[in-house]
């Protein structure tokens, strides 16, 4: 399977899962690493592949890339590398290894994702089997087999700890159809079109 590839995004960032997808407001520029992409920070917000300076008066761009305005955050898509994992993505994962107590997955950055079967699983369906005394899913990992093409969200993500997923929620889990394909960031938008019109 081709590794998915997706903008980074920063942490400061709170734009919504599918925003990168809509109109953009301004062309793009190819951008550096380090190079200032605005001054206006009262107007503007450090959104996806950039960071506020130390006296947080200037955004700069973290990547070589595209630079993107949408609303008001200004966004550096990265012309290649891997995806940088941030918590409440939603992502395409392939299961590469499991053993009893998780399931290892690539999701194209630098760290494989873990995901455990307690995050597999509904909670509140989890706490009413316990209540009646019925059945029960049991937390192991043998709903999912290597190989198995999933849809995640990832749940934590920082530098010392391997991203942790899950496939709790709408639209999420076990993808049976369809084909995986790789797509460069700066090609995305153009791929899925004008508000998902492709």
């Amino acid at each position: 399977m081709e590794r998915n590839e997706e903008p980074l995004k920063n942490e400061e960032s709170e734009q919504s899962d599918f925003e990168d997808f809509g109109e953009e407001e301004s062309s793009r520029d190819l951008v550096v690493p380090g190079e200032v992409l605005t001054e206006d920070t009262k107007n503007f917000l450090p959104g996806r592949g950039t960071i506020l300076n130390r006296e947080r008066n200037k955004i700069i761009s973290l990547n070589i890339g595209l630079k993107q305005i949408r609303k008001n955050y200004i966004n550096v898509i990265p012309l290649r590398g891997f995806y940088t994992p941030r918590p409440g993505d939603k992502i395409i994962a392939l299961v590469v290894d499991k053993n009893p107590v998780k399931y290892k997955c690539d999701i194209n950055a630098k760290d494989f994702g873990q995901l455990k079967p307690k995050n597999t699983i509904k909670r509140g369906r989890e706490r009413s089997f316990r209540r009646t005394n019925g059945p029960q899913e049991s937390l192991n990992t043998e709903k999912f087999d290597i190989g198995d093409i999933l849809i995640v969200k990832i749940l934590s993500a920082d530098r010392l700890n391997k991203p942790e997923l899950t496939t709790v929620g709408k639209y999420l889990g076990k993808e049976s159809g369809g084909i995986v394909i790789s797509i460069d960031p700066p090609k995305i938008p153009r791929v899925i079109g004008r508000n998902g019109s492709m």
